[in-house]
């Protein structure tokens, strides 16, 4: 067993460890200095543009946006697996904005992939566009209990075409989309962004995986609201 301290569960070694089983990229944004976000694993450093370093995060420290131009640029960002995917992030929203883009890598010049963002006119709803070839996309909406200024634990799940939504460690909800396949062109992904819209806001350890996680997983990366550093995986 893993000893977190006061106030979290212990995690079993062997769940812990299996959360690093085919992980791409997952970024702690506990940087104090620079405009390097730095890949845990090694794989997709990020650039910084404009965020605030060395925030109180969820997990240890994050990055604030600022909703108007602030987002970290990952670069080509490049899935291991276009069919398995799971994405993983922290959010504090500050204020709901438009369309604001929370993880995504969806150039609309027919270079679409995948976005995570807020919906348009509902503040409560968070959106995941998907496309196969870049040009044809699918929506998916599911319905949260995001609210500003509290902490939110996200995990999408993708599994040939069938979407499962968690929420702090819960199922919340499931679909089954269009999209069979994630394109996987050559395209920036950032954090923060979705083409010209931006999260105001705080986000905290962003991660993805090249498998669908488990259950269990996602219950030990929400950790009783704690959050799990990459160290204790």
């Amino acid at each position: 067993m893993i000893g977190l301290g006061a106030n979290k569960m212990l995690i079993p070694k062997a769940i812990g460890e299996k959360l690093k089983l085919d992980i791409l990229s997952v970024w702690e944004l506990d940087e104090t200095s620079g405009v390097i976000a730095y890949d845990e694993v090694g794989n997709y450093d990020g650039v910084n543009n404009g965020a605030l370093i060395n925030q109180i995060g969820r997990v240890n420290k994050c990055y604030y946006f600022d909703g108007i131009d602030n987002y970290i640029n990952l670069g080509n960002v490049s899935l291991n697996s276009v069919t398995e995917v799971s994405w993983s992030f922290w959010l504090k929203r500050n204020v709901f904005t438009r369309y604001g883009g929370i993880f995504s890598k969806y150039d609309f010049d027919n270079k679409r992939c995948w976005a995570i963002l807020q919906r348009a006119t509902d503040s409560s709803q968070i959106r995941i566009l998907l496309s196969s070839d870049g040009i044809a996309y699918d929506i998916i909406d599911f319905i949260t209990s995001i609210t500003n200024n509290v902490w939110i634990h996200i995990v999408i799940t993708f599994n040939n075409g069938y979407l499962v939504f968690f929420e702090n460690g819960e199922e919340i909800g499931n679909s089954v989309t269009t999209i069979q396949s994630i394109n996987n062109i050559n395209t920036d992904a950032f954090i923060g962004r979705y083409g010209t819209n931006y999260t105001n806001g705080s986000i905290d350890q962003v991660g993805i995986w090249n498998r669908i996680l488990t259950a269990d997983e996602i219950s030990t990366l929400y950790n009783l609201g704690e959050g799990l550093p990459y160290s204790n995986w």
